[in-house]
């Protein structure tokens, strides 16, 4: 076993050694990230960390996957899980207790469990163990951890509320970058410690040699060596431990490739450890009674000796992965076939024996095609669909000439796997291999069908799929598909009656799953056309899913999607945001990345209208990232429409102009009509503020030819268009559509319609000079406002009915109405209506508008609230705005009075106030 590890071993590391002492010791922060490139020095911090924990008295978790556990299911839940004491896990429920058995192969043959029920397990594991001592979870490497181990350590860890559990992880990686698992997603961000590695210096690479390595080498040799290895210290210890001289010029002279040299550090071991140690690097848990059945486990101990393995909690592994790799690509490949066909027998998961018999064949080989497909149906169960779709595939390969029933079965259960984890590009390979290797009829259609996930332009592909499924289960799949691409098109008339189609013939076939997916389409469509009675057949659906358990389709294809989606249109964004989080972590918990993009891009809309911009945008390019990870093209303009209105509503005109125009041209290649909607309102409230207001209806009327006789009760773009039409003078014209939102407003009782109405009757009214009459009507939207939490809306009514006060010389309630519209634009971020609220006051006398040397109305607000008392959280509720707006406009606040402290702040207010 490893010893401790102490400071005074590791060298050139002191600010990350305080971070990590102060990590332990506070016990504040609830993660600590090591993170930087192979070899840069992230494991011996963290078992320097690990050992300063159990001398505090942490009851330490610990798993240090490694690459070839990366595919393989649940691995590294069952290493955090085996440490576990028998007692914690006897005080859960039954079901937990057998669905924890099952990843430790206690039941081998056990009920499989979803990724739910062991999230929710390994939670009470750690709170139980929480009671007594604070816990830390650390795992080394985090990047080898397999999907599904992650997703469930991830679901725990954002549910631990209050209980003393802390997390420590190294990965490699660019620091700053997205972490595996969303890991960073499950802390607030005050509570994520992030440290990354650097480089070490010069000096500290000479004291690293000569202290690990006894080696006193020349300044000149070191300087070399450094620029050989860039400052990476496991490099440079390899490079020296190689014995390289100086050539006859005095100067080191490296080898050209670490690889070759790691190579050459194997070659002074005996040849039969040289050959065992091929069993450890074929291993994706390497443990003493495999390696012992296997006949291996004498030969290694040279190996050990010698420092390339160490044993690991009870695990043999390599010291670093390019050794694993250098021995294992020292063998032939018959050599290795050999070594998977020995694991085979002797490995306890069936998953690995199936795997290891896979990496054996040297042919087409029926039976391990099963094998194969069998641990890839548990793996999907189990919340692990990409190594699902791994299995699926190598299975599919190892198939006899001729048998195109499996092929077909196979071919089908991949394209589901892939779509689940988002691997789109596999999908339309899979495709296109059906479409020229089956022949026309039900099995074929079964793998053309999977290419719905939410990608337009395949019209013609699942009418195809119709034609050849027939009245089957897959004539249902393929006529759900045919509604989602009408539903691209906004032909929504279309999209119900193919989803309606599905719903009869699922309900002929008995199907009651398919029939829950049928509803759920044909409810949705109903609810973008504006028919609430669309929520009759998602409920059904939801009654569905409740009584089946589940409805064989992504999460973003589900009932509860639609009623997140309708939450957000009926003006509700706090109860839309709490559920399509929920459904988002459910989403990644299941390796669902598709569904998880489409949550993400929905979430930007709820934050975007919430008023939460900062956090719109982060949401926005997180999922841009996801996009071009998952190879998924129709995702980046999607994104791009939502990007586009934030900067439209922060008043960076240009940027949103090109953004917007970018996502509607690229979405009209694609056959897309129904995001572009949302592109094209922002393009309409960037042409308003750009005082377009031409262009604004332009845009508009685009939208709203795609609603002929209804309002698109979905898109946010009427009442810029009411505006648009009183600047250009078309007062009838806004009339008009101020009627039209009156009547949608009360029939679909949606408060943003009515207040958009009452606002454009105001600016009627005020334009044709009678302001009685607009101070009326803008006080009612006023009060439908108060019904709906849109701050920017709110703000901008706020600004029209001080402009209408300040016309009717009633100064102190113009001026009032017009701060506290200049205060939440501040707040917002909304420089261009900021701007016009800026310049209402000059037309104001008495009180000036805040100078530079002034709090600024939003300034004055959030000092006033914070002065009385109330925590930023609070402040930033009270504003609608962002809590790091609070912490943002404080710190100014602090500066301008030149006060320290809340009680100062206090103080210098009240003086101020005194004086007048």
């Amino acid at each position: 076993m490893a010893g401790a590890v102490v400071a005074d071993e590791v060298i050139g590391r002191d600010r990350e050694l305080e971070a990590i002492d102060s990590f332990l010791a506070e016990g504040v922060a609830r993660a600590l990230v090591l993170e930087g490139e192979p070899g840069i020095g992230k494991t011996t911090l963290w078992l320097y960390a690990v050992e300063g924990a159990c001398r505090r008295g942490y009851q330490v978790l610990r798993a240090r996957p490694t690459e070839t556990e990366a595919t393989l299911s649940l691995a590294g839940l069952a290493d955090v899980l085996s440490i576990f004491p028998q007692k914690a896990r006897d005080g859960l429920p039954e079901r937990q207790r057998r669905a924890l058995a099952g990843v430790l192969a206690e039941e081998e043959n056990g009920p499989v469990a979803d990724s739910r029920v062991l999230g929710v397990a390994v939670r009470g594991l750690l709170e139980a163990l929480a009671s007594s001592s604070p816990v830390l979870v650390a795992i080394d490497d985090l990047q080898w951890l397999d999907e599904a181990s992650g997703a469930i350590l991830v679901y725990a860890l954002r549910r631990l509320g209050n209980a003393q559990v802390f997390v420590l992880v190294s990965c490699r990686g660019e620091p700053g970058g997205p972490l595996p698992f969303a890991l960073e997603r499950a802390f607030d961000e005050r509570l994520l410690v992030r440290v990354p590695l650097e480089p070490l210096s010069e000096g500290a690479i000479r004291r690293l040699l000569r202290v690990r390595l006894g080696l006193n080498l020349p300044r000149f040799q070191v300087h070399v060596v450094y620029e050989a290895v860039r400052g990476n210290p496991f490099f440079a210890l390899e490079l020296c431990r190689a014995g390289v001289e100086p050539d006859g010029s005095g100067m080191f002279r490296p080898p050209r490739r670490l690889q070759e040299l790691v190579g050459g550090r194997l070659q002074v071991l005996p040849a039969a450890t040289r050959d065992a140690l091929l069993f450890v690097a074929a291993l994706a848990n390497a443990r003493e009674p495999v390696l012992r059945r296997a006949g291996v486990w004498d030969e290694l101990e040279p190996a050990l000796s010698a420092g390339m393995l160490e044993l690991r909690d009870e695990r043999v592994v390599f010291v670093h992965p390019l050794l694993a790799s250098a021995a294992w690509s020292a063998a032939g490949a018959g050599r290795r076939r050999q070594v998977h066909r020995a694991l085979a027998g002797v490995v306890d998961d069936s998953e690995q024996r199936a795997r290891h018999l896979a990496a054996a064949a040297v042919g087409p080989d029926l039976g391990v095609a099963r094998l194969l497909e069998e641990a890839a149906m548990r793996a999907r169960l189990h919340g692990a669909p990409a190594a699902s779709a791994d299995l699926l595939d190598r299975a599919r390969e190892l198939l006899p000439e001729g048998r195109l029933d499996l092929w077909s079965r196979l071919a089908a259960s991949a394209v589901a796997a892939h779509a689940e984890a988002g691997h789109w590009d596999r999908v339309s390979e899979l495709v296109a291999d059906a479409q020229s290797v089956l022949a026309p009829g039900p099995e074929r259609a079964a793998v053309l069908v999977g290419a719905a996930e939410m990608h337009p332009g395949l019209e013609s592909l699942f009418r195809q799929a119709i034609t050849e499924a027939g009245e089957t289960p897959v004539g249902v799949r393929a006529r759900i598909g045919l509604c989602e691409q009408a539903t691209f098109a906004v032909r929504l008339d279309d999209a119900i009656d193919a989803a309606r189609e599905a719903a009869v013939l699922a309900r002929q076939l008995g199907e009651r799953a398919l029939l829950g997916v049928s509803l759920t389409f044909l409810g949705g469509d109903k609810l973008l056309a504006g028919r609430l009675e669309g929520m009759r057949e998602i409920e059904e659906a939801l009654a569905i899913e409740e009584e089946l358990g589940g409805l064989p389709t992504s999460v973003y294809e589900s009932p509860r999607m639609w009623r997140g989606a309708a939450l957000l249109w009926a003006d509700d964004p706090d109860s839309a945001g709490a559920l399509l989080d929920e459904l988002l972590m459910i989403a990644r918990e299941r390796g669902d990345e598709m569904s998880a993009f489409q949550f993400r891009q929905l979430l930007l809309h709820v934050k975007l209208h919430a008023g939460e911009w900062g956090e719109a945008r982060a949401l926005g390019l997180t999922a841009l990232e996801q996009a071009e990870n998952l190879g998924y093209e129709y995702g980046r303009p999607v994104l791009l429409g939502g990007l586009a209105w934030i900067e439209a509503c922060s008043g960076d005109v240009e940027r949103a102009r090109a953004l917007g125009t970018e996502s509607v041209s690229t979405l009209t290649a694609f056959g897309d009509r129904l995001w572009s909607t949302y592109a094209r309102a922002a393009l309409a409230l960037t042409e308003l503020c750009a005082g377009d207001a031409a262009a604004t209806l332009v845009h508009a009327r685009a939208i709203n030819d795609l609603f002929p006789g209804s309002e698109c009760w979905w898109s946010f773009h009427q009442g810029d268009e009411v505006e648009a039409l009183v600047l250009v003078g078309d007062w009838e014209r806004a009339l008009t559509r101020v009627e039209a939102l009156r009547r949608a407003g009360t029939e679909l009782e949606l408060p943003r319609f009515l207040a958009w109405a009452e606002r454009g009757a105001g600016l009627v009214h005020a334009a044709r000079g009678d302001l009685s009459s607009a101070q009326a009507s803008l006080e009612r939207a006023l009060a439908h406002h108060g019904r709906f939490t849109y701050p920017l809306e709110r703000a901008r009514t706020l600004l029209a009915y001080g402009t209408v006060l300040r016309r009717q010389t009633h100064r102190r309630m113009a001026r009032a109405a017009l701060a506290e519209a200049l205060a939440m634009f501040e707040q917002l971020g909304a420089s261009h209506f900021a701007e016009a609220s800026r310049d209402e006051l000059t037309h104001i006398g008495g009180r000036k508008p805040a100078g530079a040397h002034d709090l600024t109305g939003a300034e004055d607000r959030t000092a006033q609230l914070v002065a009385a008392g109330l925590s930023n959280k609070e402040v930033a509720a009270e504003l609608y705005v962002a809590v790091s707006t609070v912490e943002a406009t404080l710190t100014r606040v602090y500066g301008k009075l030149g006060v320290r402290s809340r009680s100062q702040l206090a103080r210098a207010l009240a003086d101020r106030d005194a004086g007048g």
